[in-house]
C-alpha cells in the first residue's frame, strides 16, 4: 500500500488545494503533487481532476470512490498507534471563540483533565469561519463557535444558548431593564455578535449611528468601559468576569436574540480521537451547558 500517496491524497482533499496540502503535510506542493502521481500510477487511475481554472480540487468518479477508503485507512493507522502507546492517556485538538474559551469551556478542560484516563488538550483561539476549515482539514477534533455554517466534512451540533445583556460603568438610581432608545448608538463599544444580532441591531438603531468604537474581545469591553454614556451588549456568560470591575447590567427591551453556540466535529474523525471525543460528550451532557446560564442573574 502506497502510505505516502494516500496520506497526500487525502490532506489534497481535506485542504481542498495543493498549497494547503502543503502546509498540512510540511512538505512542498511539488512533493505532494508526486506523492499524489505515484498513488494514481500504482493504482491505475487519475484520482484529482487537475485542469488549470479550478479554484479548489475536484476528485474523479475513481477519487470520489477511494476517499472513504482513505478515511478508513487514516484510522487504521491511528488505531495501529494507539495500540503500541503503553500510556492509556487521551489527546484532543480543542479550538474555540474568544469569549467561550475564556467564559463557558473552562470547567470542561478541567473536567477532561481530570478524568480518568485524563484527556490532554491543545487549545486554540480562532474565528469561527477559520476553525471550521481547521475541523474539515482535520487540524482541530473539536470546535466551538457562534455561527453555524456548511461545510462538507463538517458535523454541526447545537451547544449553548444565552441572554445578551447590556453592560455598563455602575450608576445609582439605574434600572435593571432598560429601552433601546435609551441608549445612545454613539457610546456603543460594539462587538461584531452573529448574523442575526446584527440584523436586529440595526433594525433598533440606524447603522449610520456608528458607536465610537469596534472591539473583538470581552477584554477590551471590560477595559475601554470608563465613561458612564458608555454600553456594551455582552452574553450571561460573561458577566461574572465583567464584574470583577465596578460595572453592571441591565437587561434590554427590545431584547437581542440570544448568543447560540455549535459544537463542530469532523464527519470522519481520526481514530485516535474516537475515545476522547466520546468522553469529551459524556463529560458535556453531565455539564448541561445548555441550560448552564439560565437565571444565572
Amino acid at each position: 500500500m502506497n502510505e505516502r500517496g494516500l496520506e497526500a491524497f487525502t490532506a489534497i482533499v481535506m485542504g481542498q488545494t495543493l498549497r494547503r496540502a502543503a502546509e498540512l503535510l510540511n512538505l512542498t506542493q511539488s512533493a505532494v503533487s508526486y506523492r499524489l502521481k505515484e498513488l494514481e500510477d500504482d493504482l491505475g487511475t487519475i484520482l484529482v481532476d487537475r485542469r488549470k481554472g479550478l479554484k479548489a480540487i475536484r476528485l474523479t468518479p475513481a477519487g470520489r470512490d477511494l476517499l472513504p477508503l482513505a478515511m478508513q485507512w487514516q484510522e487504521l493507522q491511528g488505531q495501529v498507534r494507539s495500540f503500541r502507546s503503553k500510556v492509556p492517556a487521551h489527546f484532543l485538538m480543542i479550538g474555540s471563540v474568544d469569549s467561550m474559551n475564556n467564559h463557558v469551556l473552562p470547567p470542561l478542560f478541567k473536567a477532561l483533565r481530570k478524568n480518568e484516563p485524563p484527556v490532554f488538550c491543545r487549545i486554540t483561539t480562532s474565528d469561527s469561519i477559520v476553525l471550521y476549515r481547521k475541523i474539515e482539514s482535520r487540524e482541530v477534533d473539536v470546535a466551538f463557535v457562534l455561527q453555524e455554517q456548511h461545510f462538507p466534512y463538517v458535523s454541526v451540533e447545537p451547544f449553548t444558548r444565552e441572554r445578551m445583556l447590556v453592560l455598563r460603568v455602575k450608576q445609582e438610581g439605574l434600572p435593571s431593564r432598560i429601552r433601546a432608545d435609551e441608549l445612545d448608538p454613539r457610546f456603543e463599544l460594539r462587538f461584531p455578535w452573529s448574523s442575526p444580532y446584527q440584523l436586529w441591531h440595526d433594525k433598533v438603531w440606524p447603522p449610520e449611528e456608528i458607536g465610537e468604537i469596534f472591539v473583538d474581545t470581552l477584554l477590551l469591553v471590560r477595559n475601554l468601559l470608563q465613561d458612564e454614556r458608555q454600553w456594551a451588549i455582552i452574553p450571561e456568560s460573561s458577566v461574572p468576569f465583567m464584574m470583577e470591575r465596578d460595572l453592571m447590567v441591565q437587561t434590554l427591551v427590545p431584547p437581542p436574540p440570544d448568543r447560540l453556540s455549535y459544537k463542530l466535529t469532523h464527519r470522519y474523525p481520526k481514530g485516535t480521537t474516537v475515545e476522547a471525543l466520546d468522553i469529551l460528550n459524556r463529560l458535556i451532557a453531565g455539564m448541561d451547558f445548555g441550560n448552564a446560564y439560565a437565571g444565572l442573574l
